[in-house]
């Protein structure tokens, strides 16, 4: 087999992979090949390991191996922080000792030397902010804060207390099991960070992947630059058409150039593949974030949001479900004409459509992209607006979420005082002129709500107490009667 259909292979299967353990969950794989070997990947070729060692070494064994996995997966640890150093330096180091050689080159400025050490530095600084930086640590003394800031939306986020810590849960809060603390507006956590992604780092978050991002994409094109510049200076492509007499086409001469460039310069296009495989994938969950970020969403909120919407389907269902058997009765019981069934499939696909935009409707936190953004990057968030140090602050804010201009803001700054805002009331996160206060209803659910013990109390569990957490205002999601709360609520939302 020719070395380039080797690359093509190679690249095929390391895709596949690579698309398998990070989207093999979507619902567009459900039912084929790639969610057989995501699911393989992530917990399948575990199992096999697990019985393996068992069946060789024994149950101690076993219990060894599933100690290791609890430190690592469910514990606090720097165990891929010091992979992520050891990445960045080792590829470092050997861009340093195979490629600096060839700078400065035919396409490639002596600038690069010294440029390079400037945008690792950056990306290792937006490493450690983002590692060691607190994301929003929701204690007794600053529970009433974040209570203010985030009103609760009676529908993903209902008031009740978080059953480790004690406290009354935020909305947009969770408590992470793994470093047993809640944090306010929680995204995810983290292992490559060791620390929670939540509102006081989210900002150093995506600034690091969209730095990553464009450090690898840079590293790649540079050595491309390299590669091309060394096929210019020793005049490959003349000596093989000239002197070898290669037909001066593509494909004439991709064959023998690839094979040139892998026996003298292997390491950069190791390094070129690699770094622009990591990058596509740093540039995918970037665009992700900033996307989040933009519809001021969260990662954790987008998982609750698609509960939801799986239950107020089912509530469809279940519903179609009933007229179908109620249909079926009336027709065998008299001679009247059955309804057309026609309509109410129409109506119910309408149902799942209307479903689906309750995320968008729905999302009282979402005060338009660029204030969103503002809240997110620039730390502008609703808790400034309502515990300004004094009336100008709180009425900036206040104002700038309630849809003012942002000219009369800026006055407002230079001048230092509040006169200019004559209508803005700041009381507790209800003001007036606050959408996200007005938006937020204030109807009271009966019974549990659909999601008070869905994904939230499953992290509420401690480190040391096996039974903590069990405690819960909510039914199960997966009971009975948790399923005909959901229904009655998902009916009166739609």
């Amino acid at each position: 087999m020719d070395v380039p259909w080797l690359l093509v292979a190679h690249g095929s299967v390391t895709a596949l992979v690579v698309v398998s353990f990070l989207c093999g969950q979507w619902p567009i794989f459900e039912g084929t090949f790639v969610q057989s070997i995501n699911h393989f990947l992530t917990s399948g070729a575990y199992r096999h390991f697990l019985r393996l060692v068992q069946a060789a070494c024994g149950t101690g064994a076993r219990d060894l191996v599933l100690g290791v996995e609890q430190y690592c997966c469910d514990r606090p640890n720097p165990i891929l922080q010091v992979l992520y150093v050891a990445i960045i330096g080792g590829t470092y180091f050997i861009i340093v000792q195979s490629s600096f050689k060839y700078i400065p080159g035919y396409y490639v400025s002596v600038l690069h030397r010294y440029l390079s050490i400037v945008v690792v530095s950056i990306g290792a600084i937006l490493f450690v902010l983002t590692s060691f930086s607190d994301p929003g640590t929701v204690t007794s003394e600053n529970v009433s804060q974040y209570v203010s800031a985030y009103p609760f939306d009676n529908i993903i986020y209902v008031e009740k207390e978080c059953s480790t810590c004690r406290i009354t849960r935020p909305a947009r809060a969770k408590h992470c099991r793994i470093c047993n603390r809640c944090v306010a507006r929680f995204d995810h956590h983290c292992g490559w960070m060791n620390n929670c992604i939540g509102e006081k780092n989210t900002r150093y978050f995506v600034a690091f992947l969209f730095w990553h991002f464009l450090l690898c994409l840079y590293g790649a094109i540079i050595l491309g630059f390299i590669v091309a510049g060394e096929l210019k200076d020793k005049k490959v492509v003349y000596i093989l058409t000239v002197y070898y007499g290669i037909d001066n086409s593509f494909s004439g001469l991709f064959p023998h150039v690839a094979q040139w460039l892998l026996a003298v310069h292997n390491t950069q296009i190791l390094l070129v593949v690699f770094l622009g495989i990591i990058a596509l994938l740093l540039g995918g969950f970037c665009a992700y974030h900033v996307h989040l970020c933009l519809s001021n969403t969260t990662t954790n909120e987008t998982f609750k949001w698609q509960d939801y919407i799986f239950w107020m389907k089912k509530e469809n269902a279940a519903k179609a479900s009933a007229y179908t058997l109620k249909a079926s009765i009336n027709a065998a019981s008299s001679e009247a004409q059955k309804s057309p069934p026609s309509k109410w499939k129409t109506f119910f696909s309408r149902s799942k459509t209307r479903a689906e935009e309750l995320v968008v409707k729905n999302n009282i936190y979402d005060v338009g992209w660029i204030r969103n953004l503002c809240e997110v990057m620039a730390q502008v968030h609703r808790m400034w607006m309502l515990n300004g140090k004094d009336d100008a602050t709180r009425a900036i804010w206040g104002n700038f979420y309630g849809g003012k201009s942002m000219k009369g803001a800026v006055s407002l700054l230079c001048r230092g005082k509040a006169s200019d805002f004559p209508d803005n009331k700041v009381d507790s996160g209800h003001s007036e002129t606050n959408p996200i206060a007005q938006a937020a209803p204030r109807q009271t659910c009966q019974g549990a709500h659909p999601l008070d013990s869905s994904r939230d109390d499953n992290d509420d569990k401690s480190h040391g107490d096996p039974n903590a957490g069990k405690e819960s205002s909510g039914k199960n999601l997966y009971h009975d009667d948790g399923d005909y709360m959901l229904q009655q609520h998902a009916h009166d939302v739609v």
